[in-house]
């Protein structure tokens, strides 16, 4: 055969080639448009042995692999048409989603932002963009991509959704109820936006109208399961735990071996206090699915372990190895296996899961991370603008109902075991963990600069008594148990002179030490390090010295995590009196509350009070040199083994 036919029939192969890897591609585009996900991974695979660096193939892979949940390889697909196309509007978007999955929020903002800047002039990206800045925490700033995707999607139900959701996160509910009544009307099946309707109209009071909602779209829903499953895990999201066990026992009436239904229905027990029958619906899971393992965990996290969960812990400690394990499934199981040796007495194994549980959030964190210079340079400033002078300048105002009862002091501190306290008195509201105060502050504080401008603060007032009343139901008093509200006492001070604040304080080896050892539900930013989680403690002792010497004493109040655990009667009594709020014995059967906890001492703050946690640190003491630069303020074992005050205090 002569040269001109070689190279005809190679050129005649190459088109037949060619011809074919676009008929295949044709096909993983099909099969990915109707959810068949492992035969797309069997047709771009093949796609791939006759040309290994196709970047639609590659493409589509990655997709499939977002889509089923397995992040390594979608990273390394994405990644690699990023490699050769770094403007890839496709490869940009679905990393974003990737992280979003996986809980790194940060790149999933930056994909997200890269993905928008690839290609302008798709709603689509400005909504995932708006959803990732959520995830962050961020509504404020979500609000504008969603704008630009409602302009150019008028119609997207999602979109609707999210900026309802947003505005909801910023207190504006009448533009929150506006934008998902829209949602809901183009997508009446959906129950995202029912959920997030029913949290605006508790919020306004309108408690029959959230009734109404959560009825309706039960009675649109039937008896389907996917439907039951999926408005249980907004429910559950969104923290509505007793909605979230009503939707799920409800589904198991229909399926009483639904696996999603069962898990839903354990968590929402664990998260109401229920915890035996929350292990026993968790074992059900596992007879049914041994290798479930977020049922294990939330086994573990519900009881102490004991020598019978040796099998669990080991299923757990051979799964948590698998290189394949996505950050946040081995950072969960990290935290538990962490717990459970700590419940028995394996300290140094203890101490090496919640190590590793923290250096996969601070890695997580990335540009996140706490800037302590500047952290320092804002308790300076503040320290600076708020001197006594400034907080001898309020007014006492006419008492306004319900009183606020701030409850602050360092994360893991007793804060919420006293809010549970506190809210089993009838006439005191549990308001949970709020951020107005800190975050809304902002408005008219410049803590860098620094200044303060109180000629704009009177939204800030009645903003923070709009949301109290919507919260408190009616009663006298309310609960703001953010801790970091020790932040702003000074502004506290000086214009909510009615609210009482309540300083929690710990030990500060055994704060330190929880705060390590704690899995919080949203990265803190200082508290994955254990030199950050000092030197943050340094800055919180110095500020508190500067409050505890500017707050009139009719309005601050301290009291000793140590001294509610040793005899917690008087403690409680004098915070009462403190709050001018009547005793009542049930303040003493705090473990008792039905209120749900959404925060990490939901386990704790459900026990009856107890010791055990006190001196905690010393098991741990080889592991976290870093802990004894506080050894000195330490107060544990001084005065008769009790709590005395020390260079503390």
């Amino acid at each position: 055969m002569g040269d001109g036919c070689r190279e005809a029939a190679k050129g005649a192969e190459s088109e037949a080639d060619s011809s074919e890897i676009g008929r295949l591609l044709k096909q993983a585009r099909t099969l990915l448009d109707v959810g068949k996900l492992s035969d797309v991974e069997m047709v771009c695979r093949e796609v791939l042995a006759r040309d290994r660096a196709n970047l639609e193939a590659k493409r589509l892979l990655g997709i499939a692999f977002v889509k089923a949940g397995q992040f390594r390889p979608a990273d390394e697909s994405l990644r690699y048409v990023l490699s050769k196309d770094p403007e890839s509007y496709e490869a940009n978007y679905w990393l974003s989603q990737l992280h979003l999955l996986s809980g790194d929020r940060l790149q999933a903002v930056a994909f997200a932002e890269r993905a928008v800047k690839s290609n302008p002039s798709l709603a689509e990206g400005y909504g995932n963009l708006g959803t990732a800045l959520l995830a962050f925490g961020q509504p404020w700033k979500a609000l504008s991509p969603l704008q630009t995707a409602i302009r150019l999607d008028p119609n997207s139900s999602a979109h609707r959704h999210s900026i309802g959701v947003a505005y909801y996160r910023l207190r504006q509910l009448d533009e929150a109820e506006a934008h998902l009544i829209a949602a809901r009307s183009l997508a009446p099946l959906s129950p995202s936006s029912y959920v997030t309707l029913i949290q605006v109209y508790r919020d306004q009071r309108r408690f029959s109208a959230g009734e109404e909602c959560l009825t309706s779209i039960q009675k649109l829903i039937g008896e389907n399961p996917a439907s039951l499953a999926d408005l249980a895990v907004r429910l559950f999201r969104e923290g509505m735990f007793a909605e979230t066990l009503s939707v799920g026992q409800r589904l198991l009436a229909v399926d009483a071996n639904h696996l999603q239904g069962l898990m839903l229905v354990g968590q929402s027990l664990k998260k109401l206090g229920r915890f035996p029958e929350a292990v026993e619906t968790l074992e059900r899971v596992v007879k049914l699915r041994p290798n479930q393992m977020n049922a294990h965990v939330d086994i573990l996290s519900s009881r102490r372990a004991t020598e019978e969960d040796r099998p669990r812990i080991a299923i757990l400690e051979t799964t948590v190895q698998n290189p394949q394990m996505p950050t946040e499934g081995a950072k969960s199981i990290h935290y538990a296996l962490g717990k459970a040796h700590d419940d028995l007495g394996d300290y140094e194994r203890a101490y090496r899961h919640f190590a590793s549980a923290n250096a996969i959030v601070y890695a997580s964190l990335g540009a996140s991370r706490l800037d302590m210079n500047e952290h320092r340079q804002v308790v300076s400033n503040t320290i600076k603008l708020f001197p006594k002078e400034f907080i001898a300048g309020r007014t006492r105002e006419p008492d306004k109902f319900p009183t606020p009862i701030l409850v602050v002091g360092m994360i893991r501190s007793g804060t919420t075991l006293l809010e549970q306290i506190l809210s089993n008195h009838p006439d005191i509201a549990a308001g949970g963990e709020l951020d107005y105060l800190t975050r809304k502050s902002k408005a008219f504080v410049d803590y860098l600069a620094p200044s303060v401008d109180l000629s704009r603060s009177y939204d800030y007032v009645q903003g923070y008594e709009a949301l109290l009343r919507a919260r408190a139901n009616g009663k006298l008093f309310i609960t703001d148990k953010m801790p970091t509200n020790f932040l702003v006492l000074g502004l506290i001070s000086r214009l909510f002179p009615a609210a009482k604040i309540i300083h929690c304080r710990r030990d500060p080896l055994d704060t330190c030490l929880s705060i390590f050892t704690t899995q919080f539900e949203e990265p803190v930013n200082f508290a994955h390090s254990p030199g950050q989680i000092v030197a943050w403690y340094r800055e919180y002792q110095r500020l508190m010295e500067h409050w505890r010497s500017v707050l009139p004493p009719e309005q601050f109040l301290e009291v000793d995590y140590e001294e509610i655990v040793r005899d917690r009667e008087p403690v409680i009594r004098r915070v009462l009196e403190h709050c001018e709020a009547s005793w009542h014995p049930d303040c003493m059967d705090h473990h008792q509350n039905s209120q749900a906890i959404r925060t990490p001492s939901w386990w704790q703050a459900r026990q009856p009070v107890y010791r055990s946690s006190v001196g905690r640190w010393k098991h741990y003491e080889p592991w976290l040199p870093e802990f004894k630069e506080l050894t000195d303020l330490s107060v544990i074992g001084q005065v008769g083994g009790g709590v005395g005050r020390g260079s503390l205090w």
